[in-house]
């Protein structure tokens, strides 16, 4: 339980890494 416990806290932490990154993709996406 331990290993599968750090993986979703990694996969949490990417997942809101990628969330962060989205707006701004958008952005330039909307001023293109």
């Amino acid at each position: 339980r331990r290993i599968q416990h750090t993986v979703l806290r990694i996969n949490s932490i990417n997942i809101n890494r990628a969330i962060d990154k989205k707006p701004e993709v958008e952005g330039l996406d909307r001023v293109y």
